[in-house]
């Protein structure tokens, strides 16, 4: 399931504002709205990034907790009102048991590497916020993620 069509049910609901969801392939979405055949989409900031810079669309908020470096003009779901964070994250797991010194390396090394300039510029660049979180945090965060994702799955019979 693409991560946009969950992101724009968040959106339907979230602003109370009723959609008609087209389901797409890989990359057809950004060439329907290109060419008029839908009035907006949710995308990633990478797969929308060169019909922004080429004025052929207008972004008209980000689904992230903070304004993005890569559009810093644009508001937040949020600020428009919105009540919505929906962005893509990422996390790296290991095999239960693994040793809680082996644990606290890779938590070590990733926090590192969550820092490096050449790293967060490049996300920044792609439209992707850098937030490191260490393993109890990110179990936390990803409880409430499939909360509501579960629940947004449901509601459009992904789920039973």
């Amino acid at each position: 399931m693409p991560l946009g069509e969950l992101a724009a049910e968040a959106l339907e609901e979230m602003a109370a504002a009723p959609m008609t969801h087209v389901p797409f392939g890989q990359g057809l979405a950004v060439s329907s709205l290109l060419g008029g055949k839908i009035e907006a989409s949710v995308q990633l900031p990478a797969e929308i990034a060169g019909p922004i810079d080429a004025g052929q669309v207008r972004l008209l908020a980000v689904s992230s907790e903070k304004r993005l470096a890569a559009f810093p003009s644009v508001p937040t779901m949020t600020e428009q009102q919105v009540p919505l964070v929906f962005e893509v994250w990422r996390g790296v797991g290991a095999p239960r048991g693994t040793p809680r010194e082996i644990i606290a390396k890779l938590e070590e090394a990733f926090a590192q590497a969550a820092k490096d300039k050449a790293f967060t510029e490049a996300a920044q660049k792609f439209g992707f916020t850098v937030n490191y979180q260490p393993g109890a945090a990110f179990a936390k965060f990803l409880q409430g993620q499939d909360d509501l994702v579960g629940r947004l799955m449901k509601k459009i019979n992904l789920k039973k």
